[in-house]
């Protein structure tokens, strides 16, 4: 098991390393291995970066991402806009079942909810909108079914659901 100290210094290095955050303040703070993010990004795809940044730090354990998203002036939707580009970015994207997930926008902050066949559409899903202009959150509720043949076939947990 690392030290926090040994954690939390990896994890401002991935953090200044990573592209999206160099005009940002994201800070981090390390308690038994929980890496607590806090800040303001400017858009969504900058929030997520940091979280997936911190998450490539060996011996973390739980992201707590408590960053804020201040849209400026100019990215701030109609939450009616958002989502007809949600909904042409999921239809665009061939490996996104777009016909059973949906959205739903509330002050820019997204929720998805339907179902996916595999984990890596759900990912992909999330990746297609999460840089799309007004959002500051996605909010996860899409449920990825049990495949009891795959579990069978290669001896591990089946995947069940994903939240951000």
């Amino acid at each position: 098991m690392r030290a926090d100290d040994e954690i939390l210094k990896d994890a401002k290095e991935e953090l200044k390393w990573e592209p999206l955050l160099h005009d940002v303040c994201v800070t981090a703070a390390v308690k038994n291995g929980v890496v607590t993010l806090s800040g303001k990004t400017s858009n969504y795809r900058a929030r997520r970066a940091a979280a997936q940044a911190a998450g490539r730090v060996k011996g973390v354990k739980i992201i707590l991402d408590k960053i804020e998203v201040c849209l400026p002036v100019y990215d701030c939707l109609d939450d009616r806009i958002i989502n007809i580009e949600i909904t042409n970015a999921l239809h665009w994207h061939g490996v996104v079942p777009s016909d059973k997930i949906t959205a739903t926008v509330k002050h820019g902050i997204v929720t998805l909810t339907g179902e996916a066949d595999e984990p890596y559409q759900l990912e992909t899903a999330i990746n297609a909108i999460s840089h799309l202009r007004g959002i500051k959150d996605i909010i996860n509720h899409i449920k990825i079914p049990r495949h009891l043949d795959a579990t069978h076939r290669h001896g591990e947990q089946a995947p069940g659901e994903y939240h951000n």
